[in-house]
């Protein structure tokens, strides 16, 4: 019969993995097998004329996340750019229309992130909408997965 004991032993100092930590160990930092690398995270960096252009489509009424689509980069790359470039970003305030439909888009049961993405916009753009509009938060841990 197999006991706790034979249990504990064969689980607790395997002797592979003190094999292989002395193998690696005799083998010297020069000598240790290669570690995968990761590909190289690619930075896109716009050009003056390419930020002037961005200024320009912003302040023409473009959202950032527009821009981080047209641009191809990071909505937070957009805001920052902004930023450093002393642009007065705007809240974003969604329209009576858009509102109506975020309001029958959450009686249909879904959430804010969900009505964001339907409405290319913001969760916090589309709770502000909704609480203006007297609508009241769920309950935490309501509709997860639906």
């Amino acid at each position: 019969m197999f006991g706790i004991w034979d249990l504990l032993t064969s689980y607790s100092n395997p002797t592979h993995v003190r094999d292989d930590l002395k193998k690696l160990a005799s083998l010297g930092a020069s000598q240790a097998p290669d570690q995968p690398k990761r590909p190289p995270h690619r930075h896109r960096h716009l050009k003056a004329d390419q930020i002037e252009e961005l200024i320009a489509a912003y302040q023409f009424g473009q959202t950032i996340f527009q821009l981080a689509d047209t641009y191809q980069i990071d909505r937070r790359t957009v805001s920052a750019i902004l930023k450093r470039e002393g642009v007065r970003t705007r809240w974003q305030v969604m329209d009576e229309a858009t509102t109506d439909r975020a309001v029958q888009l959450h009686a249909q049961g879904l959430t804010p992130p969900k009505i964001a993405e339907e409405l290319d916009t913001t969760a916090g753009t589309v709770r502000r909408a909704l609480k203006r509009r007297g609508v009241p938060p769920r309950p935490v841990g309501t509709n997860q997965w639906g």
